[in-house]
Formats: structure tokens, sequence, C-alpha cells
């Protein structure tokens, strides 16, 4: 309320002051000032700041050369440069849609100032040897000037002593007919906008048509058939460069003549402050936030915008009328939030949260509704203590947001004080994770500090994460406008973006902030430290999560048999002698269910659970019931109920309890051959099992009881090499699992025992060897290619990711890393050799020289991504990005 009150004492303010000058400026604007020049189309218009300090900010900011290079795409790199300086001496410029390819601008300009910029751009020119040709023609009884030059063709027009000039001739056509036809100009229109304070000492103003926006962004991406979404008429904000943001702040008018325009529906709502920054993970791309102190009145002008088979739809659900849908709008809280959550690197989906009020009633009819014994089938799943729930309407979430697409089917559940909505039940499953590991906005520092510079309260906020934004946009835009974003450092400077409404007086405070990221160059590779150990390393080498503080940490065993925890400073925190050298399988987990987590580790023979302080937890180490050579935690639905799965060297399977006795059904299970890898668990379509990719080419799954799956054992036909990778039903394929076999085919095998396809793999050479690797957070998978000379990694469509040509047929270790925002690394460990070699996303290798390694691991840091590499008593942190 604080902020709020300012905020009203700076507009009465500035009704004082600024009164005279605004009243003046509309009513002497015509053909003798710019004001009437400007087409009815402009989406933008800016009017640079007076004072000089102002100007040099206006002409070195990154935005600015940013949106000049944006406006001129296709204009010759040589005179690039020139054109920037005919926008630094514009008294106006104005933004339009040029044609279904993009956007361009207009300068407005004294005469005197084109001339000379004309003159100089000749000159510059025919210097650099660029073809010169001059040329007028007439249009509604005006002269349109333009010099051509090497397909470019600069168009202006001079009247008064005033001039516009523009790289588009049409734009120039645009500017004869407004002088002709007098219409208003976005400048003349809505002139309740008098009231905006208007700052002297800033970098200058800026007037924005929303619709008109919104169509300039739409044609810039491929096949985007989405409906624009309208937020206001006619914005009117002052401009301010800070030293990290560009600021700009004023007034925005809702179109009251227009249904789908969103502001609409807040004219009778109080801004409300962000507590759903406790909800929101730090894999969102985009955060919608909708504050509202009248949830009813909100929900009605939802409910009247929808269309009438979204209404039937809902109704028959509900098997409620108009009014009782009204009352659910009633019950729930002020904040209703939509966020495009990360499931996988570039694949987004939506979560809708709706928070609830003391009068829940939303949840228990959903509950009735998913829980209804007439329906075909009942989905319920448990996960880390949440219910999820299914309901067979795709219609739910456009209860709560305008203008949002049908869905196929609707997952739902509860956490704390919000019910939350998706199309996808492994989007909630992320987002529950990251809610009980603190991954979220609010437990974030960074994200905090920037939302401290943002307004406090709004009625409708759109954050935007930059580097995401940027990875998102590149794989949607239109080639050339992906070859322009590629080419341009800048945009990688993009950090977060916040598009801010709060109603005051049936006008809306407005606030955008667009914060730049670290501008400093910083080395592709920079070593963190290195550490000497007083003995080798043997095979446990890993990065570990303090849970107190969230920094990380490195558990380790020497060739001592000695056990050491360090800090990534190379600071020994504890160290515990054993017995036996530990086998490399080793894990974090919460043992005791109390938030703190525990390493379990395992040499062949024993299972010991060791907490962060080096202590045994009470119980261990456990003797396991036979020699095996590998570990897997299974945690079927995160409620810590742990299950230990192991393989004897003969191939039989042990499943464990929590307390390491032999579960019922897998007292042991035989196996007719070894598995390899080791036998996992996996939960597909909603079912659990556990597979075991067997090496007498034959594909073994059972259900979490230890019972066969029907259709199994498949018969590969085969050799066997490499993992295996499930994947979840899509619109094209059900779920399936898809193998690599050495000799260059891919089968993919749905969970009946069905096959599904088998392709045959491109071979280089008559001995070419394959294998399958998916990535260490089972999101995607690389098909890896061994030949005598090269080994190279592909994605699933067979497009070649990596290439090692340093690397035949030796013994590799290849893993592929995916950390969200198109961060993915993938690393080659020749064991043969000892050496390692690590790539980013775009198949760049990272170093000069391989590493000497024995071992090689990635994780990551908060948002950094760090190489732990490892070799005899030497071991170094390395920061990748």
């Amino acid at each position: 309320m604080k902020k709020r009150a300012i905020i009203l004492t700076s507009i009465i303010l500035a009704l004082v002051a600024g009164a005279y000058f605004i009243t003046e400026y509309i009513k002497n604007a015509g053909a003798k000032t710019f004001a009437q020049w400007v087409p009815t189309q402009a989406a933008i218009v800016f009017k640079p700041g007076t004072c000089e300090n102002c100007l040099k900010e206006f002409t070195e900011s990154n935005w600015l050369q940013l949106a000049t290079q944006a406006t001129r795409i296709a204009i010759n790199e040589n005179i690039q440069q020139e054109f920037n300086t005919l926008f630094t001496r514009a008294e106006l410029v104005s933004v339009h849609l040029k044609d279904q390819s993009g956007f361009d601008a207009i300068a407005y300009l004294p005469a005197e100032a084109l001339q000379s910029f004309t003159t100089q751009l000749v000159k510059t020119a025919k210097a650099k040897s660029i073809k010169v040709r001059q040329q007028n023609r007439l249009l509604s009884g005006l002269t349109i000037q333009e010099i051509v030059l090497d397909k470019i063709t600069f168009s202006y027009i001079i009247q008064n002593n005033l001039a516009a000039a523009s790289t588009s001739a049409l734009l120039i056509e645009d500017v004869v007919r407004q002088l002709n036809e007098k219409e208003k100009s976005i400048l003349q229109r809505n002139t309740n906008l008098s009231a905006i304070p208007t700052i002297k000492n800033d970098m200058g103003d800026v007037w924005i048509d929303q619709a008109k926006v919104m169509q300039i962004l739409h044609v810039l991406i491929e096949k985007d058939n989405t409906t624009p979404l309208i937020t206001g008429s006619i914005s009117q904000l002052d401009v301010k460069q800070e030293q990290d943001a560009l600021v700009a702040s004023g007034f925005t008018l809702a179109d009251t003549t227009n249904k789908t325009d969103w502001l609409n529906y807040f004219q009778s709502q109080n801004p409300v402050s962000f507590s759903a920054k406790a909800y929101i993970s730090n894999r969102s791309l985009a955060v919608w936030h909708i504050g509202i102190t009248n949830p009813e009145v909100y929900g009605k002008h939802v409910w009247s915008a929808l269309p009438k088979a979204s209404k039937d739809s809902i109704q028959h659900l509900f098997k409620w009328n108009e009014a009782e849908i009204a009352s659910l709008y009633a019950t729930t809280d002020k904040e209703w939030t939509r966020m495009k959550l990360e499931t996988s690197s570039g694949n987004y989906q939506d979560i809708f949260l709706i928070a609830m009020g003391k009068e829940d009633a939303l949840y228990p009819a959903l509950l009735k509704i998913a829980n209804n014994p007439a329906a075909d089938s009942v989905y319920f799943e448990t996960y880390a203590d949440v219910n999820i729930h299914q309901i067979d309407n795709g219609y739910l979430p456009s209860l709560f947001f305008p203008v949002q697409k049908e869905i196929n089917q609707t997952y739902f559940t509860r956490l704390g004080n919000v019910v939350a909505f998706s199309s996808n039940n492994q989007a909630l499953k992320i987002w529950i994770d990251d809610f009980n590991e603190e991954n979220t906005w609010g437990k974030t520092v960074e994200i905090n500090n920037y939302l401290e510079s943002v307004l406090l309260e709004s009625n409708l906020s759109f954050f935007v994460d930059g580097p995401r934004a940027v990875q998102y946009l590149k794989r949607k835009l239109k080639p050339s406008w992906k070859q322009f974003v590629d080419k341009r450092k800048t945009v990688n400077q993009i950090g977060m973006l916040a598009f801010q409404y709060s109603n005051l007086n049936n006008q809306f405070y407005t606030n955008y902030r667009l914060q730049w990221g670290n501008t400093k160059k910083v080395a592709a590779v920079k070593n963190d430290v290195s550490i000497t150990l007083p003995a080798g390393i043997a095979h446990v080498c890993l990065p570990v999560k303090n849970h107190t503080d969230k920094s990380i940490e490195i558990l380790l065993q020497d060739s001592t048999k000695t056990l050491r925890l360090l800090n990534l400073q190379g600071k020994e925190l504890w160290n515990v002698p054993l017995n036996n050298i530990l086998l490399p399988d080793a894990y974090q987990v919460d043992y005791l269910s109390n938030g703190k987590l525990q390493y379990l580790l395992h040499d062949g023979t024993q299972l010991y659970v060791i907490d962060r302080l080096g202590n045994a937890v009470t119980g261990f180490p456990k003797t396991l019931p036979a020699k095996t050579d590998g570990l897997q935690v299974i945690d079927y639905d995160k409620s810590r109920k742990y299950r230990w799965l192991t393989q004897a060297q003969n191939g039989t399977v042990y499943m464990l309890s929590k307390e390491g006795e032999p579960l019922e059904g897998w007292n042991p299970k035989k196996l007719t051959a070894p598995a390899m890898p080791m036998p996992e668990h996996v939960r597909l379509a909603g079912k659990d099992y556990v597979v075991a990719l067997q090496k007498n080419q034959q594909l073994v799954l059972f259900t979490r009881r230890g019972e066969a799956v029907k259709g199994f054992p498949f018969d590969l036909k085969g050799r066997v090499s490499g993992q295996w990778f499930a994947k979840n039903a899509n619109q094209q394929e059900p779920a399936h699992f898809v193998i690599v076999l050495l000799d260059g085919y891919k089968v993919k095998v749905d969970a009946n025992g069905k096959e599904l396809m088998r392709e045959t793999l491109v071979k280089e050479e008559s001995n070419s060897m394959f294998a399958l690797v998916k990535s260490e957070q089972q999101s995607d998978y690389v098909v890896v290619r061994q030949d005598n000379r090269k080994t190279v990694l592909l994605n699933q469509e067979g497009k070649t990711l990596v290439t090692n040509e340093f690397i035949g047929l030796n013994n590799v270790e290849v893993k592929y890393y995916d950390f969200g925002n198109n961060k993915l690394y993938f690393t080659i460990h020749d064991k043969t050799q000892q050496l390692a070699y690590v790539y980013n996303a775009n198949g760049e290798m990272l170093h000069q020289q391989p590493y000497d390694a024995t071992q090689l691991k990635l994780f990551q840091d908060g948002k950094e991504v760090k190489l732990l590499v490892a070799a005899s008593n030497y071991m170094q942190v390395i920061k990748l990005n």
C-alpha cells in the first residue's frame, strides 16, 4: 500500500506540473510538428530525451543498437552504422509492421539534419564501392526522394523544414497519406492520457499501440496461429536507463470497446502483491500473475468471454448452472497464476495455479468428478505425498485464463494453498519436486532482488526469464530472424523482463523493466580450483548437495579406502576410514525422511548409509544377500520409501526394502543372462516397470512386485549395446522403449511387447558400432557411432551433434547432460587412453587439449555448470558457463 500512495502522490504533482506542457503539445500538433506526420499504423513511437547525458545514454544503449539493427536486417553491413546514426539524430522515431517478414522504422528530423545525413551516406557508399542511384517520384502532390544503394532504397520527404526518412518506401508513402488525410496519429489519440507525468531529464517518452505490437511479434514466428492477448489500447511511458536495466513507466488505457482486452477485466480490482512466487519453479520460462481483490467479478469476465462449447463442456462436467460457477470463483483467493515450465530441454508445459480462499469449493468438486465411478477409468497417483488426479476434459484451464486453448485432458493436484492444473502429469511432478527442493523464485536471492525492483503490487504481471526466452524463440522464429538473433551477442545479455499493470482510477499504471545480464566477457572455460590429495582417487568421486546451505561438495574415496568430504575450495570437512573399496554407484537419499540428505554407498558385499557429518546411520552397514556389481535406488512415488535394486554377477536380481530385507516376488529374481547395464526402474504411462536389457538379446519387463509383464521377454534379434530409453505417449506414438543394437538398428517396443519400428542406422564403415546413451536427467537420448577413426554423437533424427576425430574403436564412456534452457553438454571419456573431452550444445570442444582423466562428471552449482575431472591424486573443478 505504501508504494501505491507514492505513485498517487506523484500523479497529483505531475497533473499540476505537466498539464500545461502536454495540453499545448497536443493542441498545436499539426503539419508543422511531427505529431501529425506519424501514420496511424504506428505500433511504437519514441521521442528521445533532450538532456545531453540522456542523449548519450540513448545512443550508447545496448537495446538501441539491437533495435536499430532489427529494423533493417537486410541492410548491407558496410553501411549499417550510417543508418544507426540517422536514428540518433531523430526527434521522433516510429516503428511499424512492414509486411509479413518483419517491421521497420521511420525517423523524423529537421530537414537540415537529414540533408547532412544523405550527403554523408552517399559519400560513404561510394567510398565502399556501393552503386548509388538517386531518383524522385510524386505521390499526392508530395515529392518522395530516394537513394538506391545495393538493393536498398532509402526514401524520404521534406516539408516545412521537417523531414521523414525510412529504408521502407511503403512507410514513407504512409506518411504522405497521413499528411493528406489528417487522421489523428497515435500521439493525438486518447488525449485523456495527458494526466501521465512527463519527466524532463530522462531518456525519452514512448507511445505504444498494444494491439499493433502484438501483430509485429506474431509475424516474426513461424506458423503461429495463437490468438494475441491484448493488454490495453495505448500506453504512454517515460523511459530511463539504469545501470543494468531499461525501465519504462507511465499509464495504459484499456480499450473498453474491445472485449478481448484483458485490462477490462481489472476495472473494479485493486493491485495485489506477488505471494505466489513461493510456488514458481526456477525452470519457468514465463509467468502470468493475476492479482484480484474480487475474484467473483473477475471470474464473471473470464466466463463471459468463453466460447459456447467451452461453457457447455464445463457446465456438463460440474453439472452446475452459471450462478453456481460464479459462486465457485468467489471461493478462490486473490492470486491466479500461469507458468510455462521447462520439462526437458526446449520443451515447455503450462501449469495453472489457483490460490484457494478459506472456503475451498474447487478442489472438492474436482475430486468428486475425478473419482466418479461411472467414468471409464479413474487415474490416481501419489507422488511425494501429493495426490495427482486426472479429468478427461481439456476446457478446465480456460475456466480461469482467457484465450486458453483446449487441451486433451487435465491433471490436477493440491499443494499448500494452491490447486494446480496441467495437461501433463510429468510437468506437475517436476513442479512438486522443485517446490519441495526450494528451487523456486521465492527462495532464489537473484530473482527476489529483481522482484524488489519492479512493482510490489499489481493486477497483471507478465514475467519472462530472458535467457530461456531467447533459446525458446530461436526455435520458433522465421529463418531470417533466427539468423539475426544468432549473430547478436547482445541478445544473450538479456536478463529478466517484467510487464506490469495496476488499476488506478480506471487507468492502469504501467511498469516495464528489461534487465541486462553480465556484459563482462567470460572465458569459455575457467579453472575454479585444483585439489591434490594424499592418495589416489578410487571409484567414488561424486558432487553432492549440502542440504543446509544448498552448496556443492565433493564426496570421494581414495586408494587408502578413506572416505572424504571436501568443499569446492578443496577444504576437507571430514574423513572416515572404511574396510573396502567402494563401487562407483553412490547416491544421496533422505533416508530418515526429515529433509536431510545422507550418502548411500556399497562395496559389493555391504550397504552403507552415512550422514553428512560422516556418521553411519543406525543399523548400517548391512550385508547384501550376494556379491553384487551394481546398485540402483528406487523411490516409486517420491515418498522416500526406498527400495534397493541389486544384481549379482551371475544375473540374479534382488529387490530389498529400505531396511535391507528381501521383498516378496524378488527373493531373488533369476535372469537368463546378466543385464547390461544394471536393471532400472521407470514409470511409463503411469505404470511402474523394472527393465532389464539382457546380454542374450532379450528385453525383460517386471512389475514392481517382480511379476513378468505379458509380452516379455522380447527378442531384440541383435547384439545389445548401451542403454535403453523410455518414451511416454504422444499424438504420434504410444508409450514405448527405444533400444539401439550394436550392429546399427534402432528398435521401438511398446509396453505390451509389440515391435513398433525397426530402423537401420546409417553406417560410414562396415564395422561401425552403435549404442544408445540417455541423458543423466532421463529426458532425451543420443546415438553413439564409433568407426575406425572417429566417434560421432547423433540426435534422435540422426543429425550429427558431436564429432571426435581422436577416438576410433577404443573403449569409451559417453555421457549426455541436459541442464535445461539449452544447456546441453556431452562428455566422451576414452578409457583406453584415459583422456576426456567435453562439448557444448553446438558440438564445440570446450578446451584446447584433452583432459587426463580417470573420472569425469558434470554438475550444476546454482546457475553455473561445472566439470569435475580427476586423475590419480589430482582433481580439478572447472566452470563451463
